[in-house]
């Protein structure tokens, strides 16, 4: 109806028409589905190897033995030691054990560069102080 206006079609029924419909649509989503399945896969097994779009891929990779990785010393053995502020601590910064410099938290507010810190605890890799 469109309009108020009726359209019929006794010569067609409701059977006949929408069977073909949904075929041809079933098709077409199956299809599409398909097509993307099949693309992604392709761009996944011919990109990284393709010299024409080598530009869009990146080629290097962060492996241990190249030396990447999240933390690599034991600082279990710093607490209790003193360290060196060698950055303001508000609450994050650096200190300074010995030669080496590490990540620090102040456990509890500002600690000024130059300041004498003691560590307190060790963190998954990072030291929380306060003054010494």
């Amino acid at each position: 109806m469109v309009d108020n206006v009726i359209f019929e079609m006794p010569h067609i029924s409701t059977a006949d028409w929408l069977t073909p419909v949904m075929k041809a649509w079933a098709f077409v989503m199956v299809s599409m589905l398909l097509g993307f399945v099949l693309t992604i896969w392709g761009t996944s097994k011919l990109l990284p190897n393709s010299t024409m779009f080598s530009f869009a891929v990146l080629k290097a990779s962060t492996s241990k033995e190249a030396g990447y990785t999240s933390f690599k010393i034991d600082t279990t053995d710093f607490i209790g030691k003193i360290a060196v502020a060698t950055t303001d601590l508000r609450p994050a910064g650096n200190i300074q054990i010995e030669e080496d410099i590490y990540n620090a938290v102040a456990s509890n507010g500002f600690i000024e560069k130059g300041t004498a810190v003691k560590v307190i605890k060790n963190e998954t890799g990072t030291l929380h102080v306060r003054k010494a």
